[in-house]
């Protein structure tokens, strides 16, 4: 009796607590219970009830009911209570204990032949199996609980361990067994009648038609499922078919239709007040608005959910919830918060079980991993996921962790392997599943066959990818028409109500005219009035279509602006470098004329010519644009002088790395051409060639002859007609660079267009090039087209008539073409910026004369060398210059080699790299560089703990004042525009390594750290400040442990050896191992003033094992002696 009071006391607050029928019943029912054996049946229903509201409460009646056990005399009923204890434990997730009591029950049932209810005690225990991730105990425990239901004659039993057993063969990936046992199960539960087992079956058939992509027939199961349960009463259940339902509505793109039967089965869950279950509902909606693309919405639901299942300790739904999450952010690009959600996922399920689960947290951070370009951390991850794939036969991870490995080997080279992953992905994919697991696996094993030159198995699996994807294509067509149905329905529903307002409409207007004779006077006012609004209607649409058409011209104006604006932008930023050069060049001539002049002169005049050539292209596109501009026609062999113009980019292309081919069908081409129009159209596309090819790429200049009537020619270009029909020139320009994107290609001649208009540019530009090239191409009645693609090259194809009308003569260019610099044809062009990948392809050389050799870019020896020779020069600060116009290194070096030690980086991913490597003293970068803008350089060097403390100068050509406000924002200390003042450099310089030794002397009082709101907070130190907390943290929390040294404080900070000797040298001015007896020796002398503790014993306090040891350090930190300072 003193039992049931507890109970009472217990379910008295879950009554006000819980508003739920079920529960309410149960509680009733466990009020009056009587018998033992009652209050165990009652108490562990309610217990499983409880489980996902008050998990508490649950665990309490799971103990009270098992207390009861031992009371109960009937030795077929106690068996039946040890079942009812240990199923009640499972619901719990107290799987150990929940064995045990089956397990007694087992053996109790067995001694006493009770076979029926031993057939329900090995079903339980099939079931936590199950949980424990032992699906064959499971499966074993399963066929005999069916053996005794068979032999017993029990048909409804009998189809409940055939859908267990089922669903172990539904999980394992064998779809077509698990089908046929729910198919059996059903025709046995539909000659008996009960419905709510029929509903069951109908939930799991949906389940492995949605797994094999039937959609249609998943919903079909759902819909009778959901009908059977409501039937039946179970609100519970037909809530979950209803939110099954709206996934695969999901899945199918009907997003309407999931939202709508999501909110039924919400609404529906909180009426029953499950918190659990609820979540569930949100996480749902988060899923069916990720698909839609709205990330904040569905981060919003994610997170709501999250925050529910965290306060019913609900950890198997935070899995899910954080797993959602960390896909939600991937697909976004967060990688850094995705992994934080993924390893939160991963640290629950392995502390929770069942390991079975584990593979889906590693495959989601294995898969994040390779999309960051980190391949030995994703194969890590993906490999241990499959492990635990193969371990529990998860067909579906088995199959995503062996596509993901087949990437990460393609990417590593690897192709053997890839193949034998990619291989074994596809022969566990059944024919009736995954289908775009099978398209992706398809994809990559052609790709791979491909690379490998295996040409029969490549066209293999582009057959089976070509099939996969039609038969994706009819499934897409088949959503979309989903959608339209949907659409075309909610517009009948609108039409039929709009029906009866009319006729409703009618019926009143009727009864008006039958009783009133005014009514006609009122209907034709109506009709007045109605002209009226039909006439301000039509007005204010006019008013709208003018007002569009304003917008659009406010539009067109505005990106006019954009363009102009854009076009001055680079227009400064290529006269202000060459400016900057000049400027200082002609200075460091004039202060040391003996060392500088000749190098000098040199950089003078390349840049001097630079911007020579840069205002006669803006003039030569004033005169086309006026017609201005006259063609110089003479009659010359242009096949020699093709060749002459591409032989001087040789030194050019020799410092890229980068192969130059001729290949011409015809020696020699006797034709009128303008040499200055056709060495600027030729230059032009040269260059664009080789600024945007990689090292080790190849640039091909190709020419052809079509003559009247000649079968060859290329149908991209159809041919035009020639004044005296004697056929074209075919130039073409084509290389293995980068590419350029598709939707950019028709705006490439455009004029200020640049592909690239990013601070983080590959190639310098005014946008004005391709522009002048066309009009040039247009001028001498010609005619050009690009091809382009991302990761392949860019082939131009210019077509110039050929003409016999001018005198013959010999070319002048032709005499001197030979001997022009690459330096001098690349600063007579204006190139394009363009942003493309940096996957270069092989392109067969074939007959062609090979024009460039192979060799180390010059340029970037001469930067090298430079490195090598500065940081020679000891006991200066060092000063990393991050910039990468090879002239303007060269000034800087001139200006700063006599004062710092340098360092050189040729873009911002090299300056970046160097500067975590190397740990500068001070940094000075351009804005305007390739892979990483300056920005993004401090704001990556900001970030890190290791480089956070160097001063950084930011040195550029965009001299605005949003320009200056966006680098101080980012983290730069200092903003200098080109062309810049020497002085005004030397003294940013000095002053920010006077601001360095104050940050020093800052930090090198070691005593106890200032309190909040003292004078030693300074704004821009509280970075530092917060890192040499973390290291007193360390260090105090070890104080009295003498072997806690340099290695273990590494470890503790998470930063090597090297980098954090750098760091405490930068910040405090002392190695790190004396920092460390320097925080030992100021606690030592605050506890010699402040406690009654003799030297001796406070030496051994703070971590030194020898007292004379101590206090010779101690003089020497102090220059006292220890106990001179006891008690002052």
């Amino acid at each position: 009796m003193k039992l049931v009071d507890t109970l009472f006391i217990l379910l008295f607050p879950l009554g006000l607590l819980c508003q739920n029928p079920v529960v309410d019943s149960l509680r009733r029912e466990l009020e009056i219970a009587k018998a033992d054996t009652s209050i165990v049946k009652y108490s562990i229903d309610l217990a499983v009830q409880l489980s996902g509201i008050h998990p508490d409460s649950a665990r309490l009646l799971c103990r009270e009911a098992a207390a009861l056990i031992p009371s109960i005399e009937n030795a077929e009923v106690k068996a039946a209570a040890l079942n009812k204890v240990g199923r009640g434990y499972h619901s719990i997730r107290q799987l150990d204990t929940a064995l045990l009591f089956l397990e007694e029950g087992r053996q109790l049932a067995e001694e006493i032949g009770f076979k029926s209810g031993l057939a329900f005690i090995l079903n339980s225990m099939g079931n936590v199996y199950r949980s424990k991730d032992d699906p064959e105990k499971a499966l074993a425990y399963f066929r005999q609980a069916l053996d005794l239901h068979k032999e017993s004659g029990n048909k409804e039993e009998q189809t409940a361990m055939l859908n267990n057993i089922a669903i172990i063969y539904m999980e394992q990936g064998d779809f077509a067994q698990a089908t046929s046992l729910y198919q059996e199960a059903l025709q046995i539960q539909e000659v008996l009648g009960n419905k709510a087992y029929q509903a069951v079956m109908y939930q799991n058939l949906a389940l492995c038609e949605k797994r094999k992509s039937d959609f249609k027939q998943a919903i079909e199961y759902y819909k009778r499922a959901a009908a059977l349960f409501h039937e039946v009463g179970d609100v519970l259940k037909e809530a979950q078919m209803l939110a099954l339902l709206g996934a695969v509505y999901r899945d199918q793109g009907n997003y309407t239709q999931a939202i709508a039967v999501n909110q039924k089965a919400l609404d529906l869950r909180r009426s029953l007040g499950n918190k659990k279950f609820i979540a569930y509902s949100l996480t749902n909606f988060g899923t069916i608005y990720d698909a839609l693309g709205d990330y904040a919405k569905s981060i919003d639901y994610f997170q709501e959910a999250l925050d529910t299942l965290e306060v019913l300790g609900d950890k198997s739904g935070q899995v899910g919830a954080l797993v959602n999450i960390g896909r939600n952010l991937k697909f976004q690009g967060d990688y850094k918060s995705a992994l934080i959600h993924l390893y939160g996922a991963l640290q629950l399920r392995r502390e929770i079980g069942p390991e079975r689960f584990v593979n889906i947290p590693l495959y989601d951070i294995g898969s994040t991993y390779r999309e960051m370009g980190l391949l030995d951390s994703a194969y890590t991850c993906l490999q241990a996921s499959l492990d635990i794939s193969r371990q529990f036969k998860d067909a579906q991870y088995q199959i995503l962790c062996l596509t993901e490995l087949g990437r990460i080997y393609n990417k590593r080279g690897e192709t053997g392997i890839a193949i034998a992953a990619l291989e074994e992905a596809y022969a566990l994919s059944p024919e009736d599943a995954y289908q775009n697991e099978r398209l992706e696996i398809a994809k990559e094993l052609y790709q791979t066959y491909k690379t490998r030159g295996n040409a029969s198995k490549a066209l293999e699996y582009l057959e089976y990818f070509k099939a996969l994807q039609d038969g994706l294509f009819n499934e897409e067509n088949t959503k979309a028409i989903t959608r339209l149905e949907s659409e075309y329905e909610f517009e009948q529903e609108k039409q039929q109500l709009a029906h009866e307002q009319e006729k409703e409409l009618r019926r009143q207007r009727y009864f008006q005219i039958a009783t009133a004779s005014a009514l006609a006077i009122a209907l034709i006012f109506i009709f007045i009035i109605a002209r009226y609004y039909r006439l301000k209607r039509r007005a204010n649409e006019a008013l709208t279509r003018l007002n569009e058409e304003i917008l659009e011209q406010k539009e067109q104006l505005q990106e006019l602006d954009h363009l102009k604006s854009r076009f001055f932008t680079n227009i400064s930023h290529e006269l202000r470098t060459p400016l900057t050069i000049i400027g200082g060049m002609a200075q460091q001539i004039k202060k040391s004329p003996e060392q500088w002049l000749e190098k000098g002169i040199k950089l003078i005049e390349r840049n001097n010519a630079s911007l020579l050539n840069l205002v006669n292209q803006i003039l030569d596109l004033r005169k086309l644009e006026s017609g201005a501009l006259q063609l110089n026609l003479i009659q010359a062999d242009s096949i020699f002088y093709l060749r002459y113009i591409l032989e001087s980019f040789h030194s050019l292309a020799e410092s890229k790395d980068i192969q130059l081919h001729f290949l011409n069908d015809e020696k020699e081409l006797m034709m009128d051409y303008d040499e200055e129009k056709l060495l600027r159209i030729v230059s032009n596309l040269l260059s664009n060639a080789i600024k945007f090819t990689p090292e080790g790429g190849n640039v091909y200049l190709m020419v052809s002859i079509f003559k009247p009537g000649s079968a060859a020619g290329h149908e991209k270009i159809q041919p035009f007609p020639t004044p005296n029909d004697q056929g074209f020139l075919e130039i073409t320009v084509k290389d293995t660079g980068i590419g350029i994107p598709e939707k950019k290609l028709p705006y490439v001649f455009d004029r200020f267009y640049q592909v690239d208009d990013s601070t983080t540019r590959k190639g310098e530009g005014t946008g004005i090039g391709l522009a002048l090239t066309n009009e040039l191409v247009k001028l001498v009645k010609g005619e050009i087209k690009v091809e382009s693609e991302v990761g392949k090259g860019t082939k131009f194809m210019v077509r110039l008539p050929i003409r016999n009308e001018a005198d013959v003569e010999r070319s002048d260019m032709q005499a001197n073409v030979g001997a022009m610099d690459a330096v001098d044809a690349v600063d007579a062009v204006d190139t394009m910026d363009v942003e493309r990948s940096d996957i270069p392809a092989n392109v067969g050389a074939g007959d062609s004369q090979t024009i460039g050799s192979a060799m180390a870019p010059a340029g970037r020896a001469s930067i090298e060398s430079s490195v090598h020779r500065s940081t020679a020069k000891a006991g200066k600060d060092t000063l990393l210059i991050i910039e990468d116009n090879p002239d303007l290194v060269v000034y800087l070096e001139s200006l700063l080699e006599d004062y710092y030690q340098l360092l050189i980086a040729r873009d911002g991913q090299e300056g970046i790299e160097m500067a975590l490597e190397q740990i500068p003293d001070l940094i000075l970068s351009d804005v305007m560089m390739p892979k990483k803008n300056g920005y993004e350089v401090c704001s990556a060097l900001r970030k890190d703990a290791r480089t956070s403390h160097i001063p950084i100068v930011l040195l550029t050509a965009k001299a605005t004042v949003e320009s200056r406000i966006e680098g101080l924002e980012r983290g730069a200390d200092a903003y200098l525009a080109k062309p810049f003042n020497q002085e005004e450099l030397f003294v940013r310089l000095k002053k920010l390594a006077e601001l360095r030794r104050q940050m020093q002397q800052r930090y090198q009082s070691l005593g106890p750290p200032a309190q909040s709101g003292s004078p030693a907070e300074e704004p821009g130190f509280q970075q530092e400040d917060a890192f040499i907390a973390e290291l007193r943290e360390a260090v105090e929390a070890n104080m009295e442990n003498p072997d806690f040294g340099t290695a273990e404080l590494c470890k503790a900070i998470g930063m090597s050896r090297s980098h954090l000797h750098l760091k405490i040298k930068a910040l405090i001015g002392r190695p790190t191992s004396n920092f460390i007896r320097a925080i030992r020796l100021h606690k030592a002398k605050n506890l010699l003033q402040n406690t009654d503790l003799n030297v001796t014993q406070v030496a051994y306090e703070v971590g030194f094992r020898d007292p004379a040891y101590f206090s010779r350090k101690f003089t020497e930190e102090f220059g006292v002696y220890p106990k001179n300072v006891m008690g002052k």
